[in-house]
């Protein structure tokens, strides 16, 4: 079994169709391309190379679908517009029947893994309950509540740590805590300020449930019922811009009165799994249910919460089977040194490589001088400019990806307008970048239309 043709579309030079007489899940599997070294350089006739990220139409024996060629040439990942996106991301929810005589409840789960992270929630109960810790095991999932919730429906979303998360925005991770307090922090560099958050105990030494979480530049804060003792949270951030197919990250104020929520949005059907709880509350409550429905959900708390603010994050529906996860670590591109040569790298000591480096990236048209983009790269176009001689075009880029430590550099690839000697700047800071676009024309004359330029965040 193999790839047996390699044909570049001369038109669209980074669009490769590769035919192989192995299945879309073999093609798919981390370290195919690896596997295929020998074939690759005998299909591989020298007049080009291959670059990471390129696009590849796979013609595989059960089917065709789009891929892009991983970072360390090792893996064919599913294109990020396929259906199965969440599952090639490591991302899988589903929801699971459990009688529910018992506060512990042990789900069968084969996509569920020992080091997954896992955020729980009931989506019905016969007896109102809250989670407090959700345990991954080998195919299980252990989930304890504070009370025997009867029969019941619990909803889960499950995230693989992997460098393919992070790349998109999505921070996930577990923290320790020694106990000692109700309210503590956890430092994660990754996290930034106004990131939706959920969260729970992996496992706790004393009773407790999360009230609200909150993040800051590079920590989360928790209000907890009471002291956990020595504990590990597992949790989920990303921010609410976050632009990925069937999945959403949002944010929705309550009034207060009632121990019964409901959120509007559109997003939501009967379908989605959902995760939600506390950013802040008048009144000490915690999450019991959370349904959805078309579009609305409806969120079942212990007490009135006040004046509040809640997290959620929600897949469309239920997502992933056994998924695959394409691999992107140094051990990779050590083990892949022969099929690196042959596509057009070098491993080097110290895991260093030469050749060419291409991020994943992303485009947009700027309205109002500002645009979304959460990719390490991207183009973006403007609004037509009449920006004059001395003056500066001011632009707001919000990227996920940019910390107040990163480099944002910046530069001009085309657009309409006709005038020349245009300078960029750009000053990071958490989530966005603010860019400066001076206009130094020699002529003194105003700029006449739109600009195209790109942007790379390092």
């Amino acid at each position: 079994m193999a790839i047996t043709s390699i044909v570049r579309d001369l038109l669209a030079s980074y669009i490769v169709r590769v035919v192989s007489n192995d299945t879309l899940a073999q093609v798919s599997a981390a370290n195919y391309v690896t596997s295929q070294a020998a074939n690759i350089s005998a299909l591989n006739h020298g007049a080009w190379q291959w670059l990471p990220g390129d696009m590849v139409l796979i013609v595989a024996a059960d089917g065709d679908a789009f891929f892009t060629l991983s970072n360390n040439f090792s893996t064919f990942v599913l294109n990020q517009n396929a259906a199965n996106t969440l599952a090639t991301l490591g991302i899988h929810s589903a929801t699971a029947s459990v009688a529910g005589g018992s506060a512990t409840s042990v789900i069968s789960d084969a996509a569920i893994a020992a080091g997954n992270v896992i955020l729980a929630r009931f989506q019905s109960s016969t007896n109102l309950a809250s989670i407090q810790s959700v345990l991954a095991g080998a195919g299980t999932l252990t989930v304890v509540a504070n009370t025997a919730p009867g029969a019941s429906v619990i909803e889960y979303i499950a995230y693989t740590p992997s460098t393919l998360l992070s790349a998109e925005g999505i921070v996930v991770g577990k923290g320790s805590y020694a106990g000692g307090s109700a309210s503590f922090t956890i430092a994660d560099p990754n996290i930034l300020s106004g990131m939706v958050v959920n969260a729970n105990y992996q496992s706790q030494a004393n009773a407790s449930i999360i009230q609200t979480t909150i993040a800051s530049a590079g920590l989360l804060s928790f209000v907890t019922t009471a002291n956990p003792g020595a504990s590990i949270i597992e949790y989920s951030a990303m921010l609410p811009s976050i632009e990925i197919k069937g999945l959403e990250a949002a944010r929705s104020s309550y009034a207060g009165g009632s121990t019964t929520i409901a959120i509007t949005d559109a997003n939501i059907t009967a379908s989605s799994i959902v995760s939600a709880g506390f950013e802040s509350q008048a009144n000490a409550s915690v999450v019991q249910k959370v349904t959805p429905s078309l579009g609305a959900l409806t969120l079942v708390v212990n007490a009135d919460p006040g004046a509040s603010v809640v997290d959620y994050i929600a897949t469309s529906a239920a997502s992933g089977g056994t998924y695959l996860l394409a691999t992107n670590n140094l051990s990779d591109v050590a083990s892949a040194s022969t099929s690196l040569a042959n596509l057009g790298g070098l491993a080097l000591a110290g895991g260093q490589m030469t050749g060419q480096l291409l991020l994943d990236r992303g485009t947009a048209t700027s309205t109002a001088a500002a645009a979304t983009i959460n990719h390490q790269a991207g183009v973006v176009t403007t609004e037509a400019l009449t920006t004059a001689s001395g003056a500066a075009y001011a632009f707001t880029l919000t990227n996920s990806r940019i910390t107040t430590a990163s480099i944002v550099l910046c530069q001009l690839l085309g657009g309409t307008n006709s005038k020349h000697g245009l300078s960029f700047t750009a000053v990071p800071s958490n989530g966005s970048a603010a860019i400066s676009v001076l206009n130094n024309d020699i002529s003194a004359a105003a700029l006449n239309g739109t600009l195209i330029f790109g942007f790379v965040v390092i």
